[in-house]
């Protein structure tokens, strides 16, 4: 609508902090292979970096499959961040009130406590690339 009609923005997603999607693995398997685990970061990271180095290019192959204009799904894309982050104490807070929440509206049939479903921070040092801030 931005592109076709008058409108006025009264609030827009800028400097709203989301959490964003996560990589989840088996416990098991992520702490046997971490170097495997390793390579599979890094090649999302590349991904990610390409992604917000060409938004235009992901624009036009994003477009179809939405049924979009090819311009509306250029800002969108131009205004989102597709690398990897690091599992912060600030984001388990963040998933815990998320957690919290969807046990208090009935979501989810029991209390979840975030941190036993995370890894020690030295196992993720394991696998985690250096280029992943």
């Amino acid at each position: 609508m931005e592109n076709t009609t008058q409108i006025r923005i009264l609030r827009n997603a800028a400097r709203i902090n989301t959490l964003g999607g996560f990589y989840i693995g088996r416990r098991q398997f992520v702490t046997q292979n971490p170097g495997l685990v390793r390579v599979f970061l890094e090649e999302a990271q590349k991904v990610g970096e390409f992604a917000e180095k060409n938004p235009t290019v992901i624009a036009n192959d994003l477009a179809p499959e939405l049924k979009l204009n090819v311009s509306i799904v250029e800002k969108v894309v131009r205004r989102s961040r597709y690398r990897l982050r690091r599992i912060t104490p600030a984001i388990i807070a963040q998933q815990q009130s998320v957690a919290d929440f969807y046990f208090e509206q009935k979501a989810i049939p029991r209390k979840i406590d975030i941190k036993q479903a995370i890894l020690p921070t030295l196992q993720y040092q394991a696998f985690t690339p250096e280029n992943i801030k």
